[in-house]
């Protein structure tokens, strides 16, 4: 089976459970939310498909630097 015939398979809900994207202003949102219900370490992973400057950037966003 390749790699999107999987995907598709993984339902929406556990994707919006177990990932974080948008706009940095839903993405803050969206921890906020996650901090209350105790989640206390969260791990950046840029989107594939951007260019290496586009990783660093959010990167470096998530770290506050």
């Amino acid at each position: 089976m390749a790699r999107l015939e999987r995907a598709r398979e993984v339902a929406d809900e556990l994707v919006d459970a177990f990932s974080v994207a948008g706009a940095p202003a839903e993405v803050g949102k969206r921890l906020d939310e996650l901090g209350t219900l105790g989640v206390d370490q969260v791990a950046a992973v840029p989107a594939y498909g951007t260019t290496w400057a586009d990783r660093v950037s959010t990167v470096v966003a998530f770290a506050g630097c």
